[in-house]
Order: C-alpha cells, then sequence, then structure tokens
C-alpha cells in the first residue's frame, strides 16, 4: 500500500496518547517516507510534541467542537474548523481514529470531523452502530487492551511493528526543571519519594480523600517515604506544568500510587513501580501495559467492570480498597 500522507486521530487523554505510541511505530516504521500527522487533545499535546514517529501535532478539543449560538463557542468552533479545513487541505491518502467513541454524541462529532477532512481512506473503531462510517473497522472487543485494539487499528493500513513497548521523549531542560521543582520541595534523590496522582479526568476514576490521606499517612510512617501529591487544588504540586516536566517528576519517583488515569500510562511507560487503584474499568483493558513493576488494586463488587459516563453516587468498587491495601502493595514492590 502506497501512503504518503496519513493523518492519526486520538483525541482523548493523556493516557491514550502514551497508549498510541506502538501504534505510531508501526505506522513510521511501515510508511518511512511519509508524512504523518496526528489531532490530539490539548492536554496531552506535550507528550507527542517530541515523538520521532510523527510530523506534525495538531491540538483538537473534540468536546467542544459544537455548533452554538453563544459568542465564545462560534470564536472556538471557527478555530477548530480552521484547523480542519487546512487539513483537509492536506488530501489525505488514509485517517485513522484511534480513540474509541463511546457516546452517539461523539460518533456524530467523529463522523463530521472524518466528513470535513475526507480522506481517501477512512480507519477506525466500530462500537455497535458507531463508527460505522469508516471505511475499514476493527470491532471493539472485551478483554483486549487498548494498545492491542489501537495496533489492530494501525493494521487496517498494513501497518506493523514488532516493538510494542511504551515510550516518552523527555529532554534533559524538561528533566532539569523537574529536579528543580522537587530541590525548591526539600527533596533529594536519597529520599524515598513516592507520589500520588488520586485525580483523573473521570470523576468516577479519581480516588476517595479519606484513601489518599490514609495512605500518605501510612507510608510515611511505615517507610520514611517523602510522599507528594501530584495535581488537584491543594497539591503540594500543581499539575499544572509542561506535560514532559510532569513526566520528568514521575520519572523521579520509588513509587507511584494512582487512580485509573493518565500518570499509570506514564509510570508504565517510565518503567516506575506503580501501584494503580482502579474503580469501574477492567485492568485488562486499560491497566499499565505490559509492566512487571505494577500491583493493579480492584474492588470485588457485581458492579464491575462498569463503563458509565454517568458519575457514580457510590462507588462501591473504591471503598472496598484501604490504605492497608496500599501499603502491602508498595511494601511488596519496594522489596521492604
Amino acid at each position: 500500500m502506497q501512503l504518503d500522507k496519513i493523518l492519526v486521530v486520538e483525541v482523548a487523554g493523556v493516557g491514550d496518547a502514551v497508549m498510541s505510541v506502538p501504534a505510531l511505530r508501526a505506522l513510521r516504521e511501515s510508511y518511512p517516507q511519509a508524512q504523518i500527522s496526528i489531532l490530539v487533545s490539548a492536554r496531552a499535546l506535550g507528550l507527542l510534541e517530541n515523538c520521532p514517529y510523527i510530523n506534525k501535532v495538531y491540538p483538537f478539543d473534540i468536546e467542544n467542537f459544537r455548533l452554538s449560538g453563544k459568542v465564545f463557542d462560534l470564536a472556538r468552533t471557527f478555530k477548530y474548523i480552521r484547523i480542519l479545513l487546512e487539513l483537509r487541505a492536506q488530501k489525505f491518502d488514509a485517517a485513522i481514529n484511534l480513540y474509541r467513541v463511546s457516546s452517539d454524541t461523539g460518533n456524530l462529532r467523529m463522523r463530521a470531523l472524518f466528513g470535513l477532512i475526507r480522506p481517501a481512506l477512512s480507519a477506525g473503531r466500530k462500537n455497535g452502530r458507531r463508527g460505522a462510517f469508516y471505511r475499514r473497522v476493527v470491532e471493539e472487543e472485551t478483554g483486549r487492551h487498548e494498545v492491542e485494539t489501537k495496533l489492530a487499528v494501525a493494521g487496517l493500513i498494513e501497518a506493523v511493528s514488532t516493538d510494542k513497548s511504551l515510550k516518552l521523549w523527555i529532554t534533559p531542560q524538561d528533566q532539569s526543571q523537574a529536579d528543580a521543582i522537587l530541590g525548591r520541595c526539600g527533596i533529594t534523590d536519597k529520599d524515598l519519594i513516592v507520589g500520588m496522582t488520586p485525580f483523573s479526568y473521570s470523576p468516577n476514576n479519581s480516588l476517595p480523600a479519606s484513601l489518599v490521606t490514609g495512605s500518605a499517612d501510612r507510608l510515611a510512617k511505615a517507610l520514611g517515604a517523602k510522599v507528594i501529591l501530584l495535581g488537584g487544588r491543594d497539591s503540594i504540586i500543581k499539575a499544572q506544568l509542561d506535560p514532559r516536566v510532569f513526566c520528568g517528576l514521575i520519572k523521579r519517583l520509588r513509587l507511584l500510587i494512582t487512580a485509573d488515569s493518565g500518570p499509570a500510562h506514564i509510570g508504565a511507560a517510565l518503567d516506575v513501580p506503580e501501584v494503580v487503584v482502579f474503580s469501574g474499568q477492567d485492568p485488562k483493558m486499560y491497566g499499565p501495559y505490559q509492566h512487571k513493576r505494577a500491583s493493579v488494586l480492584t474492588g470485588d463488587v457485581p458492579c464491575r467492570p462498569c463503563y458509565s459516563l454517568k458519575i457514580c453516587p457510590k462507588r462501591v468498587c473504591l471503598e472496598q480498597i484501604t490504605p492497608e491495601d496500599i501499603l502491602r502493595a508498595a511494601k511488596r514492590l519496594l522489596g521492604e
């Protein structure tokens, strides 16, 4: 197959951007001379700017791509339309969507996006009737990891690779900035640094405050750890950083305690030992990929797995996880 211009659509979050790397590698290895562009959410932009497998990165928050009578929304919509018209003018030989469309509204937006870009060949994921507009599709499959599904989508245009590893590109300058932040907090490389990222873009996945504080207390007392909270309004170190600097902070951790969110996949890509606390989603599909130094904790409740987009009022799945569970998992990973 001769493809000179390829567009990749990955407009989900940070975790999806990290998990897309093996598919991007497959595209570059299979089409070394192609011009490969990618459309990503603004919050994941920095993670892929230095990726050697792609030529250009476009920020695009598809959840904000809507028609509206409001002046602000119209200005934002016109901005996105300008991006799409620029992409349309490039006359892509193929456009592939790596992202799982999980709602009818999302399906309409994705269909409109591909309709505006008009690639010669479209490929993506089919979830029931959602995604039926692509010319080539991969059916969603329960139990298949996201990385494998994204690779399967790349395979629709004959892109393959034997290397399925995750990877991130942190510059020396990024790492220097991260180290400076830790230094200002009085943290050195001699400390047992444990980072906690309990917050998620999906509210259902964020960890309860009692679990966070209880775990931090036990880690500090039992292990002498210096526990830092990454992200959130009351955190020691704010998440409003360049994404690669944020990765530099995670790289310096001896252990990461995280919700089912983007940092779990960053930890996997950087081979940082981590305890990942899952709420409703299936770790077989969304857990840290091929990460041998990860411990995944889940509650045993009949409503799991759950992929509801509605906010769960009870979250009994997380109530079953205790600070003692996290401490035991931490000790195993640290060899204590």
